[in-house]
């Protein structure tokens, strides 16, 4: 049983009593997903706020050898008090392959799929912090970092062109949240963070840093003119 606040409760589970198939029941939550509030334009704050309860959630499932699989917009959910909450473990399996919770070997979506997860290799949690990069990429520009075309190159192992950085691409966008959804982005797996705790102090440090920024914008004296006549 997993119980984290950032994690969605699962009350139930089984079989079908008809054996057409799994059911699982989950708690309800009041508000809104990913997808729906990226209507509204996202700031980068908010973003980083949701991107640290989600690197939690990872962490936490992540040492109980779970990987979600499929990490996407419409699967974290943001309740009225702005707790981020990851939802839809129906894809996810324990990292050593000894149960699977679908019956084809590359389910999830495949927009948001990390590259070994396309290519039908062994994933791990890098896989979904891949994912969570794409996540946030596609909140914030409005497109995904790579098309369509680029994802089938990714599929037989031709590298793309990196996606367009959202510094300099987003308004209010800094560069170091970019670079933090850069790394995340990464298409060889060593070069992303090495686990959901490495994110998570990433997020923690530029968040302590746009504070400092606050904090010393807002001791600096406002300039006057005097007017003559």
């Amino acid at each position: 049983t997993l119980a984290h606040p950032y994690v969605v409760q699962i009350l139930d589970g089984g079989f079908m009593p008809d054996g057409s198939g799994t059911y699982i029941v989950m708690e309800f939550i009041e508000g809104q997903d990913l997808r729906d509030m990226s209507n509204v334009a996202i700031g980068e704050a908010t973003m980083r706020h949701i991107l640290k309860q989600i690197a939690e959630a990872f962490s936490y499932i992540h040492h109980r050898g779970l990987v979600h699989r499929d990490v996407k917009m419409e699967n974290i959910l943001v309740d009225l008090e702005g707790r981020a909450v990851l939802v839809d473990f129906g894809l996810a399996y324990s990292a050593d392959l000894t149960r699977m919770t679908a019956t084809s070997d590359r389910p999830g979506t495949l927009i948001t799929m990390s590259p070994e997860q396309i290519q039908g290799e062994k994933v791990d949690g890098r896989s979904d912090i891949y994912s969570l990069g794409v996540t946030a990429y596609m909140a914030l520009a409005g497109s995904p970092p790579y098309s369509a075309e680029q994802v089938y190159q990714i599929a037989v192992g031709v590298e793309p062109p990196r996606p367009i950085p959202l510094y300099g691409q987003v308004d209010g966008i800094s560069e170091g949240f970019s670079h933090i959804v850069d790394k995340c982005l990464e298409l060889n797996r060593d070069n992303r963070f090495k686990n959901a705790d490495e994110l998570l102090k990433a997020l923690e440090r530029l968040d302590y840093q746009a504070t400092q920024t606050s904090e010393v914008a807002a001791k600096k004296p406002r300039s006057s003119s005097k007017e003559t006549g």
